[in-house]
């Protein structure tokens, strides 16, 4: 089974995730570390497009490290990605213009 260990709340911020990145047209790798909940990868660089998985990635073109409690907040729209990012509450490395693109993309 495809998401055996994977908790129903990172599923749902798989599904998500994926469901807002389906037609995007840009190319880059992120890397998300969740903490206890693991580390994935949206790969953003594939056609069709992107899915996001369990994982590391090689290169990645940014990386967010945060909760996963966090992320919902940022996904649900309860907290702004640049707010949870002023606060400390999310790290984050890698190219700027594409974490930008992910920001809209999460919040």
């Amino acid at each position: 089974m495809a998401n055996q260990g994977i908790s129903p709340a990172m599923q749902g911020v798989i599904a998500k995730l994926n469901e807002r990145t389906k037609d995007m047209n840009t190319k880059f790798v992120c890397q998300f570390h969740f903490g206890e909940e693991g580390s994935y990868v949206l790969d953003l660089s594939k056609e069709p497009n992107q899915k996001m998985a369990p994982g590391i990635a090689e290169k990645p073109t940014v990386t967010v490290t945060t909760s996963l409690e966090t992320f919902l907040e940022m996904l649900s729209g309860k907290v702004p990605p640049m707010a949870a990012f002023a606060m400390g509450k999310v790290k984050a490395s890698g190219d700027i213009l594409k974490m930008s693109v992910l920001s809209g993309v999460i919040g």
